[in-house]
């Protein structure tokens, strides 16, 4: 589910350092940000696992590769890992559905980049209910 047919799309512009999905910029997420499903983080396992087997790497290494490489790409609702194999000079994503995961940090606007903040007036408007809840002992929100 995770891992489309096309997974190498992803352009990096090395000069001014802009990640791209498929022509659109993409805007890196806070991991802390986003709070994962339970089916969420099933898929996602399973994702790493697909990349893994598709490209004859270690799960451990595909983990490394996805670390801090969340991404959002407006005006779709999904996340995205967005990450380079230099092994293999390739590409890839990850997918995440919007229905495996919200929002949970809203409390720091003024240190979440603008896009971001777009997107929780954008999803506020729509009527997305936004969670306040503690992740990992902190309390978000």
């Amino acid at each position: 589910m995770f891992c489309p047919q096309d997974l190498v799309g992803v352009a990096r512009s090395l000069a001014e350092e802009e990640v791209y999905l498929n022509g659109r910029r993409a805007f890196p997420v806070r991991l802390h940000m986003v709070q994962f499903t339970q089916e969420g983080m099933s898929k996602l396992g399973q994702g790493i696992r697909d990349v893994a087997r598709r490209y004859g790497l270690s799960v451990a290494r595909v983990k490394e590769l996805m670390s801090n490489a969340l991404y959002s790409a407006p005006p779709n609702t999904s996340l995205y890992f967005l990450f380079h194999i230099p092994e293999l000079d390739a590409d890839v994503h990850v997918e995440i559905p919007r229905k495996f995961w919200r929002l949970t940090d809203l409390a720091r606007e003024q240190e979440v980049p603008d896009h971001a903040v777009r997107l929780v007036r954008r999803m506020r408007a729509q009527g997305v209910g936004l969670e306040e809840r503690a992740v990992d002992g902190c309390k978000c929100g």
